[in-house]
């Protein structure tokens, strides 16, 4: 259970939160990475042997991919923590059900690619067009867009490690995991000793770590389209700098069309 006014509180944070890393990314990177980071820019390796150039604007796999998870996710965060209600309850199905979304959130490629490219931006790294997210274990990517926001103190490192643990995924994934008769508590069966684990978690802490998590893949979302959204229109556009595929960056001037959504490579000039 968590009270409406504790969600209240950790909502405001939480998008104060992701808002601060957005500017400091801006803020950090050159050469208008920034940009390239919500053009959604990526390295398509199915164009390798193709004479089409595999670094690409507005790569529509990742964005699909993402939408039907994360509708699920906020249709389930409306019914389940509305403003409208004091507190909410848990049960054994409605936990099932949030580490369901919990595993697939921290297990989905699209977004820890772009929260790895946000993490980059901030330690004032070139725009990383080519992220490989393994398929396992995933908790070394996360690990280290922790540490990038803990070494510019950006507060969403506080978040991830409230949100965050792998013992959490695992017992999901395996069906390592059930419910305590007596002490409201998930009791982890994939324990084992190690210092990263944990044996239990209670159904209150766990939603804590369940919001927290919703909350920031909501918040990030919600932030890079507001950024988008809020940028320049027209021919001025932004220069930034394209691999031709040939290992040569040109300089190319991209224009934002907002009624599309969509970015646009134009004639310099």
């Amino acid at each position: 259970m968590i009270l409406k006014k504790d969600l209240e509180i950790l909502s405001y944070n939480i998008e104060k939160y992701v808002i601060e890393a957005f500017q400091k990314a801006k803020i950090n990177s050159t050469n208008n990475d920034y940009i390239l980071f919500l053009a959604n820019a990526h390295y398509d390796n199915t164009k390798e042997k193709s004479i089409l150039n595999p670094y690409v604007l507005n790569y529509k796999p990742d964005e699909n991919h993402d939408k039907f998870r994360l509708n699920i996710l906020l249709d389930y965060a409306n019914s389940h923590y509305s403003q409208n209600s004091f507190n909410t309850m848990d049960s054994e199905a409605s936990v099932t059900f949030e580490l369901m979304i919990y595993t697939h959130l921290w297990e989905s490629k699209p977004f820890l690619k772009q929260f790895y490219r946000l993490s980059a931006l901030i330690d004032g790294l070139e725009y990383q067009w080519k992220v490989l997210v393994p398929d396992s274990p995933k908790y070394k990517c996360i690990r280290s867009i922790k540490e990038s926001f803990e070494r510019s103190n950006i507060k969403l490192a506080n978040i991830i490690t409230g949100s965050y643990n792998s013992s959490l995924r695992n017992a999901f994934a395996h069906s390592e995991y059930t419910f305590s008769n007596f002490k409201n508590e998930i009791i982890l069966k994939n324990y084992k000793g190690k210092p990263y684990e944990i044996d239990r978690i209670s159904l209150n802490d766990w939603t804590v770590r369940f919001c927290n998590s919703f909350l920031l893949a909501y918040f990030f979302q919600k932030t890079y389209t507001e950024e988008r959204h809020n940028l320049n229109e027209g021919e001025s556009g932004y220069l930034v700098n394209i691999e031709n595929g040939r290992g040569q960056s040109i300089t190319k001037r991209i224009i934002y069309e907002r009624r599309r959504d969509k970015f646009l490579v134009a004639k310099l000039g």
